[in-house]
């Protein structure tokens, strides 16, 4: 399930709330045996973030 969060969350101070995080995000995920898998790419912070378009800005000039 992919969950859209907002700018300004909470930044994770442990490690089970990092992964908690990245799985809300939709960068990781957990199956049913306990294995974690992360895809080949991560995605862009515009692709995951709900952010302002002055904010995006930034990441286009990479």
């Amino acid at each position: 399930m992919k969950r859209s969060l907002k700018a300004g969350a909470p930044v994770p101070t442990t490690i089970r709330e990092l992964a908690d995080t990245m799985v809300a995000l939709g960068i990781a995920s957990q199956d049913r045996e306990g294995c974690w898998s992360v895809p080949d790419g991560l995605p862009l912070p515009e692709e995951i973030l709900s952010l302002p378009e002055e904010m995006n800005a930034p990441w286009f000039k990479l």
